[in-house]
């Protein structure tokens, strides 16, 4: 089991280089406070003077840049001292100031097979999520991207929209009192690992009907919503250093739509996260509603609701470096256990919660390269062993062919909604040991497509 460090843990000395504090060898904590109580009388716009001087006090980075910070705060606070911004303002320096008393021992353990269950309060999430704004805290070990969110304040910032949200997200999460706090539980699951070599595969026996856990519900990238309306669970296509990020793959903008997303694979996570683990986070209220995936992506509006959300991080296979005219990596078998094992191991843990529905992205395609065919039938089977039904949302556009790209209107190949949706018509080779079987054959290895994949079903 391994420990985080925070920064008020009284081990913990600093240079103090700006000589924030009188003291000859003062804590980081100590420096912080002292910084922090410069700030105390200041507003909302100077939160980047802020967090410049603590980067550099506490880390020794001097050249934080924070221009798109301050021209967000300029644009959406156009009057610093009104009722709005001072109450952030405030809030944010409380909950920084509130760690010693929120986490005594000045630690918390990793999530590990060891250490399975973090629970957490609002407030100590709160507080977290101050000092990430801050840049107060350490990446943990095996984290190289790192833990605050220093990415989202530069110039230029080639998704503007996205990362615009990101910033409203978080400063409406500071002035949200919940009427019912709800805690927050943060979970490390694992299976144990199947060995091709050795015995009979569940996959091989398993007789549940795959299509009737499957349906496709037709998308667009640009008018996708988040959260989703029904469905209060939703697999995340994580990165084996789960996180959030200025750019806006899925992982990102789910992680930055829901504060309390926002500590889990950036500090209770020491990456990179197993094979045979996944994560998922009980209790989430997304806190703002989103349209549109990447570039298309915008914030809507702050949530109202109270409705609480379970997200499973599942990272998959990174296949984007494989040839296009090679056969589909996705088929070695190494590779198709590891991730039916993965997604069998959220779906199953989601089942033994009384969860049965979830709605999915297309996990593992797109920028990870995975075949989109391959990859909705592997959350099929996964879901049908487990019993739990996968609504899955395929773009209109996405390709059968070239590892799942989008294609234009003009383009004649085919899409792989079309064939998903062929085969859940057919309803042939329909329970979960006779897909298995059909994988694993010399003839499906040596497919270079998911359409040709479709056609030996």
């Amino acid at each position: 089991m391994s420990l985080y460090i925070l920064p008020s843990h009284p081990t913990l000395a600093s240079a103090d280089p700006l000589g924030i504090t009188d003291a000859d060898e003062p804590t980081i904590w100590e420096v912080i406070v002292a910084g922090i109580s410069w700030f105390h009388d200041k507003t909302l716009w100077d939160l980047p003077s802020l967090i410049e001087t603590l980067v550099y006090s506490v880390h020794g980075n001097g050249k934080v840049d924070t221009r798109f910070l301050r021209n967000y705060l300029a644009s959406e606070y156009p009057n610093p001292n009104d009722p709005v911004p001072s109450s952030v303002f405030r809030e944010i320096l409380e909950n920084a100031l509130a760690l010693p008393t929120l986490y005594p021992d000045h630690t918390f353990m990793h999530l590990s097979k060891h250490h399975p269950i973090e629970t957490l309060t609002p407030q100590q999430i709160k507080c977290l999520v101050a000092h990430q704004l801050l840049g107060t805290l350490t990446p943990p070990k095996g984290n190289y991207w790192g833990c605050t969110f220093l990415s989202w304040f530069p110039e230029p910032q080639p998704l503007e929209n996205a990362v615009h949200g990101y910033l409203t997200t978080l400063f409406d999460f500071f002035l949200v009192t919940q009427s019912a706090p709800t805690q927050v539980t943060y979970h490390y699951l694992t299976t144990e690992a199947l060995k091709l070599e050795t015995g009979v595969h569940p996959w091989e026996t398993c007789d549940a009907a795959l299509f009737e856990h499957l349906t496709i519900e037709a998308v667009s990238a640009r008018n996708v919503k988040f959260p989703h309306e029904t469905l209060k669970c939703m697999p995340i296509a994580s990165s084996k250093s789960p996180g959030f990020g200025a750019s806006c793959t899925q992982e990102e903008l789910v992680t930055g739509a829901c504060p309390e997303l926002l500590p889990l694979g950036a500090l209770f996570v020491s990456p990179p996260v197993p094979d045979d683990a996944v994560l998922m986070a009980q209790g989430i209220r997304p806190a703002t509603e989103w349209r549109g995936r990447g570039r298309d992506a915008r914030v809507e509006g702050c949530t109202h609701s109270e409705d609480r959300f379970t997200f499973l991080l599942l990272d998959a296979l990174e296949l984007d470096h494989a040839d296009p005219s090679a056969p589909l990596l996705d088929l070695v078998p190494k590779n198709l256990l590891r991730e039916l094992q993965k997604a069998y191991t959220g779906f199953s843990a989601l089942r033994a919660s009384g969860i049965t529905d979830v709605a999915s992205p297309l996990w593992g395609a797109g920028a990870f390269g995975g075949d989109p065919i391959v990859k909705a039938l592997i959350l099929g089977m996964a879901g049908a062993r487990a019993g739990v039904r996968v609504s899955l949302s395929v773009d209109e556009a996405q390709a059968a062919h070239d590892r799942g790209m989008p294609i234009s209107s003009s383009d004649s190949r085919v899409v792989a909604i079309d064939i998903m949706k062929a085969l859940i018509g057919k309803d042939v080779a329909s329970t979960v040991k006779q897909v298995w079987a059909q994988l694993n054959t010399d003839a499906a290895r040596a497919c270079v497509n998911g359409k040709e994949v479709a056609s030996l079903l």
